[in-house]
């Protein structure tokens, strides 16, 4: 079939318009996703300013930058940051392996008391978190509905939630004239623990962020001084050494921080190492 020169150019001019408007298209897309590309990294610079400007403590974490080499200040025998929405690793040191646990060994007292025997435990809940009182981890297995039976719900807790722990006491004192420790876990662990008691009341946990009440001291000495916390619990003894494990919610991230076998001072110190990390390579 032959076409008329006069129809030739029509379809010259058509395949023109067509590839014109296609190029502009084009273009017009690969620079929108820029301009859209840059409002998205823009956001974000403008959130962390925000965040920033508005909480002096996330001031003073990002004044005091850190690097890997401060890492290798940390003293504790096991360490993680966990990103509880990915399940992923962030920093880890050893964060599987099995460690004695002391009053960390509280937030699955604590879960396991949530869940069946709140309404009667009120009281004793805040002391066991706040304060790390053993006595109130005592009462709470005693009543939830007696203390054998107590210790057999925290370790089906353990099998139903895949965690790696064992448990024969509420408190995670040391036993045997204190020469042996009684609760294991390791650092995953302690981290999806942690999540566990925040999912399930995460008003309760929060009362572990600072000293709201008059009659209970904090054991978190920085519980103030950490911006994004949400809760957490310490945990001391002879054989385990120092322990804290805690929370964040950052930005809409959820992060876990846990240092195990640390001492009582550096656990502090540990925390705010690993947080600051974090902080650091996020903003």
């Amino acid at each position: 079939m032959k076409f008329k020169k006069e129809t030739i150019k029509h379809i010259h001019l058509i395949y023109l318009i067509f590839f014109s408007i296609l190029i502009v298209l084009l273009f017009g897309y690969f620079k929108g996703w820029n301009r859209f590309d840059f409002n998205l990294k823009k956001s974000k610079q403008n959130a962390k300013a925000s965040y920033i400007n508005n909480n002096n403590n996330v001031l003073n974490f990002a004044l005091a930058t850190s690097s890997d080499e401060d890492l290798k200040n940390i003293k504790a025998k096991s360490y993680l940051v966990y990103d509880l929405n990915t399940k992923k690793v962030l920093i880890g040191y050893n964060e599987n392996k099995i460690l004695p646990l002391a009053s960390v060994s509280k937030l699955m007292t604590a879960y396991v008391a949530e869940k069946n025997c709140a309404d009667k435990l009120k009281v004793e809940l805040d002391r066991l978190l706040i304060a790390s009182d053993n006595s109130a981890a005592d009462d709470i297995a005693a009543n939830c509905p007696n203390y054998n039976q107590f210790i057999d719900m925290m370790n089906e807790e353990v099998k139903k939630n895949s965690l790696n722990m064992k448990f024969i006491n509420p408190s995670g004192l040391d036993i045997n004239d204190e020469t042996e420790a009684s609760n294991f876990g390791d650092a995953v662990s302690v981290a999806k623990l942690l999540n566990m008691l925040y999912e399930l009341d995460s008003n309760r946990l929060s009362h572990t962020t600072a000293d709201i009440f008059k009659t209970i001291k904090n054991t978190n000495q920085i519980a103030d001084n950490l911006p994004f916390l949400v809760g957490g619990k310490t945990g001391f003894t002879d054989m385990a050494g120092g322990n804290l494990s805690t929370i964040y919610n950052i930005m809409g991230t959820r992060i876990a921080v846990v240092v195990l076998g640390s001492t009582k001072e550096d656990r502090f110190t540990d925390t705010i190492l690993l947080l600051k990390s974090y902080l650091n390579n996020i903003f």
